[in-house]
This record gives C-alpha cells, sequence and structure tokens, in this order.
C-alpha cells in the first residue's frame, strides 16, 4: 500500500507545483519562494532567465526585475540554465523525472520554447544526477565543457552536434573555465589546477594549489 501511495504523490507533484504557482507566478516574490537553482544572463536580449524545481523556467526583465513569462512543463528537473557566448545560444540542463539521464534543451529566447532536447547522458550506477554539470565552460572551437561525476571526469560536448566527443580523465573535479586570450581551460580537481589546451583538449600543465575551491573565474 505505501508504494502506492508514493507513485500516486510523484504523479500529483506537477498538479500540486502548478496550483502553487498559479496565482501570482509573474511576480518576483512567489518566484523566491521556490527553488531557484541557476540563474544566467543573456546579453542578446538583455534577460535574466531562471530554472525553477520542478519545471519552470521564468523570464525576468533585467530593466524591470519583473517577471515577464513563464516557461512551463519542461518534463525534466532542471538543474542548471546557462547563456553561450560564443554560439549566442540558451541552455538548459536537465534530467527527466523519472529517469537517471540527462538531458540538454536549447531554448528559443525569440518565443520562449525548447526547440529541440539531446539526450546527453545515462546513469549506469545510480548515481546522484543532482551532482551533474555543476559547472560549465564554453571555448571559441564551440566546445562545451561539464563536470561528469559519473565518468570522474570533464566531458568535451560538440555544441554543432551535442554529441560529447571526449572525456578529460581528471578525477573529483571542483570547478572550471575558459580563459578566451589563450584558449586554455582550467580544472581545479583534487588539489591540482589542470591547464588544458583546448584546441587538442590536452593536459598541458598541473599546477598544485592548497585547499578545495568551489569556483575558476576568469576576469
Amino acid at each position: 500500500m505505501k508504494y502506492l501511495i508514493l507513485v500516486v504523490f510523484t504523479l500529483l507533484i506537477p498538479f500540486l507545483n502548478n496550483f502553487v504557482f498559479a496565482e501570482n507566478e509573474f511576480s518576483i516574490e512567489t518566484l523566491l519562494t521556490h527553488n531557484v537553482t541557476s540563474v544566467t544572463y543573456n546579453p542578446d536580449d538583455e534577460n535574466m532567465y531562471a530554472a525553477v524545481f520542478f519545471d519552470r523556467i521564468a523570464t525576468i526583465n533585467s530593466t524591470t526585475n519583473n517577471v515577464t513569462n513563464i516557461i512551463k512543463n519542461l518534463e525534466v528537473n532542471p538543474y542548471e540554465i546557462s547563456y553561450d557566448p560564443v554560439n549566442s545560444a540558451l541552455y538548459l540542463f536537465g534530467a527527466p523525472m523519472s529517469l537517471l539521464t540527462s538531458n540538454i534543451s536549447i531554448i528559443d529566447s525569440k518565443n520562449n520554447n525548447i526547440s529541440k532536447t539531446f539526450r546527453i547522458y545515462s546513469d549506469n550506477e545510480n548515481s546522484f544526477t543532482s551532482q551533474l554539470l555543476s559547472d560549465i565552460a564554453y571555448n571559441s572551437n564551440k566546445s562545451m565543457y561539464v563536470i561528469n561525476p559519473w565518468t570522474h571526469s570533464v566531458s568535451v560536448i560538440d555544441t554543432s552536434t551535442y554529441n560529447v566527443i571526449k572525456d578529460l580523465p581528471i578525477p573529483r573535479v571542483d570547478a572550471l573555465t575558459f580563459n578566451p586570450s589563450n584558449n586554455y581551460l582550467y580544472v581545479a580537481a583534487n588539489g591540482i589546477v589542470y591547464v588544458v589546451d583546448s584546441s587538442t583538449n590536452v593536459v598541458i600543465k598541473k599546477i598544485p594549489i592548497e585547499g578545495v575551491p568551489e569556483y575558476l573565474i576568469y576576469k
């Protein structure tokens, strides 16, 4: 009986979520009372985009700070929303609610729709999916770099096909960033910063550091 109750409750979650949002979902106040998992800024339209657990994306006018649009019923748990400055693209990373997989969805910011979705990873070890895609970097060669805890590596994704073309075997990655002035990717992992030549995706140097950094930022 307890299993039946659990299944019924799981099926009701999207409906309950719609009910909670229904009255004032176009206000910042309502948005902030929910679990905002990630935000990004799109300089093309000067809007902020917020991924909201369970299944929404909120578009926020950066001039007025008003919520202007809600993209609903994504059918995924949104983990990370990110603007790709190289391809001028807006991406949503998430996993279907019933599957231990990870998808990347392309968001058309002109009509606020998900235009296409690709499956990136599939979990064979029942890993905890919210750890996926905790950091994302883009290089000038139109590649995307994401932390992949399932394979203990940094995955290189070709943004022309959205296929994983290589896994850089760097264990226990904490953060990464890209330096456009030298086209190097910097990956912090387990007391070392790895310097990766993004033209070859080969580690060319290891820099020892103390402590465990949470972020790497190029400025």
